[in-house]
């Protein structure tokens, strides 16, 4: 595992893996990681992330958007919030993913996340996202904890 990304005002850590399987091997044995993402693109502007997003390779995009799998997009917030409308207003600036298959909101094949960064402080809050996050969701972790009493 190399660390790429590693900020401690910021809850997110970028790292660059072999495999989704030492992806899966890492989440497997984390106990405070909630979820792994391949990124797509990672920037500090709306327009830098889109043009990152845009110059993946398709190879390793198109089999997560082809006919035969559903998908879903999931808008997430780290120290603010959207409402419905706000969030479909920022799925649609990706349409121009080549998305082939349907949409599924409840049980998709490949859910792709875009993530908005604003940092630690609610006190504090930039008008803007310190950073924003693009990718597909790898390994979901259980919100599992184990209580022993003694």
């Amino acid at each position: 595992m190399k660390i790429i990304d590693l900020k401690k005002d910021c809850p997110f850590w970028v790292v660059e893996l072999k495999s989704d399987e030492d992806a899966k091997k890492l989440g497997s044995r984390s106990v405070s990681l909630k979820t792994i993402i391949k990124l797509w693109g990672c920037a500090q502007t709306i327009a830098d992330l889109h043009e990152e997003i845009k110059s993946y390779p398709l190879d390793i995009v198109k089999p997560y958007l082809c006919k035969e799998r559903s998908f879903r997009v999931q808008v997430t917030t780290y120290n603010t919030s959207f409402t419905i409308k706000e969030k479909i207003s920022k799925i649609e600036m990706f349409d121009y993913l080549p998305a082939e298959g349907p949409v599924c909101l409840s049980n998709p094949d490949s859910t792709l996340h875009y993530i908005e960064d604003y940092g630690l402080d609610p006190n504090n809050v930039p008008q803007l996202p310190l950073c924003y996050y693009f990718g597909v969701w790898v390994r979901p972790l259980p919100n599992i904890y184990y209580l022993i009493s003694l």
